[in-house]
């Protein structure tokens, strides 16, 4: 029992990580708590969701679209660019997902309420 356990384990630890997606950033919250869905025009499909079931607007995500292997009808890539969080008056924090993958120690914070928000060239922070 030891021997296959010890195996398993440490057939777990030679494993390349997979990007099963960061818990403290759901990238696919259910369904049900959708309350709006934008195509903006600078190519981001945004989903706002509300996750306390308030009634508001509290957790966003905005995937880029255009991926290849993306899912129709706008072909967005599997995890999302950016995790926006806040309340009904809009984002208090927006956090950018520097590969894309939905890996947590890709995931920085990108913009806090009280800043001023970067620009596009400007270097995430933690990198």
């Amino acid at each position: 029992m030891h021997a296959l356990l010890f195996a398993i384990l440490a057939f777990a630890l030679t494993q390349p990580p997979l990007a099963w997606g960061c818990p403290q950033y759901p990238h696919a919250p259910p369904q049900s708590l959708l309350v709006e869905e934008n195509l903006e025009n600078n190519g981001l499909l945004y989903r706002l969701y509300d996750l306390d079931r308030d009634g508001g607007r509290d957790y966003g995500l905005a995937f880029q679209t255009g991926c290849k292997t993306g899912t129709p009808p706008n072909f967005t890539c599997e995890y999302p660019l950016f995790y926006l969080f806040g309340d009904t008056r809009g984002p208090t924090r927006v956090f950018v997902d520097i590969k894309v993958e939905g890996r947590c120690e890709d995931i920085r914070l990108y913009w806090s309420k009280g800043e001023k928000w970067p620009r596009i060239q400007a270097q995430v922070r933690g990198t």
